[in-house]
């Protein structure tokens, strides 16, 4: 298994993996780096990391692995520095971005692209920073891998069982077809909350909201607190998918305001309630 790791941003998911790091095994040496150094202080004050440097001083130097945990567009260009890096040697590159198709077409397009192996952990909250991280973050949470054709079967089994390390399931998909279906159960989600919240903001002006809010409009919009940093950047790195969602969600919006206006839809209405709560029972 991966002895030395560095990781590149100490948020949610990059904190939460070291913590979980150090849980599992806490003779592994980590290091982290980060545009901002002083932010990785608390991380240094308790342990999880051994050691802070500045990004500007990348390298993935006498390192096993090296997980990039920052929002994807800067994701693309550390990759992009780590895999041209005269040090890279037999390091693994992974990631833990929602968006894979950029990083993995950089991969594959590179002469070094076969020790990234593109990760996403279906994992996080509305909440961001080291200071929600938690080493349990992982446990029973899915991680998809998406390998590309420069990837050979030993890294991503490795990637694998160090995913497994940390009490996630793998499962292997094609980042194309990944980002089509994470636009669906995750991009557009989030963006249909952000609308839901915001159409509220724009009804409630001058009154008070928030005798009239339950349960199901904080579930339903929790995950509009999420950062805006960081779902811009998503927002630009799977833009077609997402407008392509958007389309067809429109389209079953369209579907219901038929059958709320219209004389003899009553049945079909009931018909796509009934399918909609199936489906969400299925999955628990």
């Amino acid at each position: 298994m991966f002895r030395r790791v560095a990781v590149l941003g100490l948020g949610l998911l990059g904190g939460s993996l070291c913590r979980a790091l150090k849980e599992t095994d806490s003779s592994v040496d980590i290091t982290a780096f980060a545009r901002d150094v002083a932010r990785l202080s608390s991380a240094l004050a308790d342990g999880t990391i051994g050691r802070a440097l500045p990004l500007d001083e990348l390298s993935p130097a006498g390192m096993d692995l090296v997980v990039i945990a920052s929002p994807v567009l800067s994701s693309i260009d550390s990759l992009k520095r780590l895999l041209d890096h005269p040090d890279l040697g037999d390091c693994v590159v992974i990631d833990v971005g929602s968006v894979k198709g950029p990083l993995v077409g950089l991969a594959a397009a590179h002469a070094h692209g076969g020790r990234f192996v593109g990760c996403h952990p279906m994992a996080g909250s509305e909440q961001s920073g080291y200071e929600h991280s938690s080493g349990s973050l992982y446990r029973g949470a899915s991680v998809i891998i998406t390998p590309h054709e420069k990837n050979g079967e030993t890294i991503i089994a490795a990637v694998e069982r160090f995913w497994e390390s940390v009490g996630s399931r793998t499962v292997r998909c094609d980042a194309q077809a990944h980002d089509r279906l994470v636009a669906l159960t995750s991009h557009v989600p989030h963006l249909v909350a952000c609308a839901v919240a915001d159409l509220v903001a724009d009804a409630s002006t001058g009154t008070d909201a928030a005798p009239f809010i339950g349960s199901g409009f904080r579930d339903l919009t929790r995950i509009a607190m999420g950062s805006p940093d960081m779902w811009t950047d998503i927002a630009a790195a799977n833009g077609g998918n997402i407008v392509g969602g958007i389309d067809e969600l429109i389209g079953k919006l369209e579907y219901i305001r038929r059958f709320i206006t219209e004389e003899g839809h009553d049945v079909d209405g009931r018909r796509f309630l009934e399918r909609a709560r199936a489906f969400r029972r299925s999955i628990g």
